[in-house]
């Protein structure tokens, strides 16, 4: 496959991907990781003072949980965040996978993710619960003291 061919593949991915250096440092997004942040274009986006890090977790510890995942096990899973968008601020919560990419020494030479804006699942998984714990309310017996 050609460097072409993996470029549009990165460009068209239906969740945010991106790829950052050794320090942590972004260096490439894809279309959905701009949306999901806010942003029309990469230009718009570098150019922007925020920066993905600790900053956009809600959860001030968010950001080090994942990096010490990363670090201590190559790769994070699954993880679920309440996070802002970078130009926006608004909370979304996302759903993230990464992983460290190394030579054929072991030494890492870069970390590509992706993040999936899980916001609408969550906010369905709440309705839910709660249509739930009212059923449940609904359902339950009168007790004896009143009837």
């Amino acid at each position: 496959m050609s460097t072409h061919d993996l470029s549009t593949l990165f460009d068209l991915l239906p969740i945010g991907a991106y790829r950052s250096d050794r320090n942590g440092k972004i260096v490439r997004v894809n279309a959905a990781l701009l949306k999901l942040n806010g942003y029309a274009s990469e230009a718009e986006y570098f150019a922007a003072p925020h920066a993905i890090g600790a900053g956009s977790y809600v959860e001030p510890d968010r950001r080090q949980q994942f990096a010490a995942l990363l670090e201590t096990q190559g790769e994070v899973a699954d993880f679920v965040s309440e996070t802002r968008r970078l130009k926006t601020g608004e909370h979304v919560w996302v759903r993230e996978h990464a992983h460290l990419v190394r030579d054929a020494h072991g030494h890492m030479l870069y970390v590509e993710g992706t993040v999936q804006d899980i916001t609408h699942e969550r906010m369905a998984r709440q309705s839910m619960r709660q249509s739930e714990n009212l059923l449940r309310n609904l359902l339950k017996p009168f007790p004896t003291w009143c009837g």
